[in-house]
């Protein structure tokens, strides 16, 4: 897997800062935490849930349905104004770069189009490899046993490469609820 330690550095102190806020301000019981981007791998975003949030959010007939769903968190993109500025910034300026060699100034493909879709897939990884660090640091069992809690890189709207992923950044234990559900939905 290929990443850009520049952006898992980046990524990584805005996504830190980020869940900080979130645990210093909402003593809850996070189970689900997430960095979120677009299909194009626009400037990702924190989510989280916790079961009070859950808890709070829903009915018991749309529990099951919401419980995995990062979208719908009442936490997604907390803090996002105040961490995530530079990282935007250094998103847009590379996807500049990358679609004037791909485009030219008359948006007519005179580059390798495929150079996009890598940008894309390195910024996935770095996100992915950001979500590992802090994982390696203990950053997600600071409020609940980590194999209680899963972490995730996801791609809205949802498609299999979350799966994938998840996978790769949670011990079994700690997904194998999630498995089931959400497969089940």
């Amino acid at each position: 897997m290929e990443f850009d330690n520049y952006l898992v550095e980046l990524i990584q102190e805005a996504a830190q800062k980020a869940f900080t806020k979130l645990l210093s301000e909402h003593n809850e019981r996070f189970y689900y935490y997430s960095l979120i981007t677009t299909d194009n791998a626009l400037c990702p975003c924190i989510a989280a849930w916790s079961y009070e949030a859950l808890d709070n959010a829903i009915n018991d007939k749309n529990k099951d349905y919401i419980k995995w769903d990062i979208a719908e968190s009442p936490y997604y993109a907390f803090a996002y104004e105040e961490y995530f500025g530079n990282v935007e910034k250094v998103f847009n300026d590379r996807m500049e770069e990358i679609e004037s060699r791909v485009y030219g100034e008359r948006f007519k493909v005179i580059g390798d189009e495929g150079e996009i879709d890598k940008e894309i897939e390195l910024r996935l990884n770095s996100m992915e490899e950001a979500m590992r660090n802090l994982d390696k640091k203990g950053f997600f069992d600071k409020n609940m046993d980590r194999t209680n809690v899963v972490v995730s890189v996801e791609i809205i709207p949802p498609e299999y490469s979350n799966t994938e992923r998840t996978i790769r950044l949670n011990p079994r234990e700690a997904i194998e609820e999630w498995l089931e559900e959400a497969e089940s939905i």
